[in-house]
This record gives structure tokens, C-alpha cells and sequence, in this order.
């Protein structure tokens, strides 16, 4: 078996300009695997689209907390989210019904073993809630320590764990390695981002961040186009960090 060369990215929310670059790159590169770590939907113009390629292709996805907003058709605004229910309303109703059994078939988490070395891939931390009965995400913690991710991660079986959700990248080291990939687009830069693991016939594995060069301003102008309410909030706060 030769080497394996992963492409990683996560967070794509509808930015379709921005996911079309990432997936050309993977390809130039001849990927053998292509993971997506959560996030479909919300804060971009085209769901439906990003859905299709998403979920109906060779991409390997995880669910994450706005593709749980979409399966169930959830709008409220949430926690310190900047995204109000009617950004959900329309974006859900451009996304149509059609998705919801692939969302609803797909797992938090994910692993892989290649050369004998295992990985997860997932969209973030998940805790039991024993008041709701039910699984969670944790809050997102923009500077959990080593320590900390070792806590709220302590359920995965792997060396390294890939993740999303904050939108920020991170790479951290505590008893395995913990990489946030950071957002595909939800940042100031007109780069659409990612991670390529690469994994070695010797056991040895190598983790490269890549930034691709995308049309970020027809991005943005095509939530206007597409008539998606509050595109000031998904500029102000989702379009403008790191």
C-alpha cells in the first residue's frame, strides 16, 4: 500500500465559491480521502449545492450543530450565535427537505487507521446532558488547554483528533494531538482553508495547513442576490476573524 494523503477541512456554511476551491486543490493533489468535519449549512448563500456535494459524493462528512439545526428545522437563535432565525428560515427553505435523511444518516465522529496509526475526525466535543437525556456539544472554549481538550475529548480512541465548530484554527499537543482546521471561509481572508494529513508507509504521518485563493466577494454578494437575511451579521462577525 503507498502512502496516504488526506485532504481535511470543516465549517464550509453554504460558502460554495470558497468549497469549490478547497475541492479543486484536494484533487490536484490526488487525495485518497477527503473529510468534511461538520457544518453544511447557515451563514453563506447556497445549502442545497454545498449539501449535494457534500453529502452525495466521495467526501466523508460528520455531522455538526447547524446541520442538526437544518435536520430539525431548528431557527431560534442560540447561545452567543449571531445567526437569527430568519438567516436560518430562508437558508433552510433554499435547502429543501431532501437532505435531512442524508444528515440524519451521518455520524459525529469518525475514525481511521491507516499503517497503524488511528484518527479521528469529528466536528467537536460531546458530553451527556442529563437534564435533556441527550448527547451535546460543549460550548465552544477558544483557548481550551492541552489539559482541557484532554478532559472534554477523553472519549476518543486515537492519537490525533481533527475538529471545527470554533472556526479559528488551533493546534494544541496534550495525550494526542488536538487540530482545530479552522473555517473553510468564515474569516477575513479571501482563502479558502484546510489541513492535508499525509501518512507514511514508516508509521510516520505529516499535518500541512493549505490556503486556497477564492472569489470571496462573489460569495458574499451572492447572499444578497440570493435575498439571505442578515448578510450584515454574517459579514460583522463570521466573515471577519482569523
Amino acid at each position: 500500500m503507498k502512502n496516504v494523503t488526506v485532504g481535511i477541512f470543516t465549517d464550509t456554511h453554504a460558502n460554495l465559491h470558497a468549497l469549490h476551491a478547497v475541492l479543486e486543490y484536494f484533487r490536484s493533489i490526488e487525495c485518497d480521502h477527503i473529510y468534511h468535519l461538520g457544518d453544511c449549512v447557515c451563514m453563506g448563500a447556497f445549502p442545497a449545492e454545498c449539501m449535494q456535494i457534500l453529502l452525495r459524493s466521495d467526501i466523508i462528512s460528520v455531522r455538526g450543530n447547524h446541520d442538526n439545526d437544518y435536520l430539525l428545522n431548528s431557527t431560534a437563535k442560540k447561545g452567543n450565535s449571531h445567526v437569527i432565525p430568519e438567516h436560518k428560515e430562508r437558508t433552510f427553505s433554499l435547502a429543501g427537505d431532501s437532505f435531512k435523511k442524508d444528515i440524519e444518516a451521518l455520524p459525529y465522529i469518525r475514525y481511521a487507521t491507516w499503517f497503524g496509526r488511528t484518527f479521528c475526525f469529528t466536528h467537536y466535543a460531546r458530553y451527556y446532558d442529563e437534564l435533556m437525556g441527550r448527547e451535546k456539544f460543549y460550548t465552544i472554549e477558544e483557548h481550551a488547554s492541552p489539559a482541557r481538550l484532554d478532559e472534554m475529548f477523553s472519549y476518543v480512541r486515537a492519537e490525533a483528533v481533527f475538529y471545527g465548530h470554533k472556526h479559528s484554527p488551533s493546534l494544541d499537543w496534550g495525550k494526542r494531538l488536538y487540530m482545530d482546521v479552522g473555517s473553510l471561509a468564515c474569516h477575513r481572508g479571501a482563502y479558502a482553508r484546510g489541513a492535508v494529513l499525509r501518512v507514511y508507509e514508516n508509521s510516520a504521518y505529516s499535518i500541512e495547513r493549505i490556503s486556497v485563493p477564492y472569489d470571496r466577494n462573489s460569495a458574499l454578494s451572492s447572499m444578497a442576490e440570493r435575498d439571505i437575511p442578515g448578510m450584515d451579521e454574517m459579514e460583522k462577525y463570521y466573515y471577519a476573524g482569523d
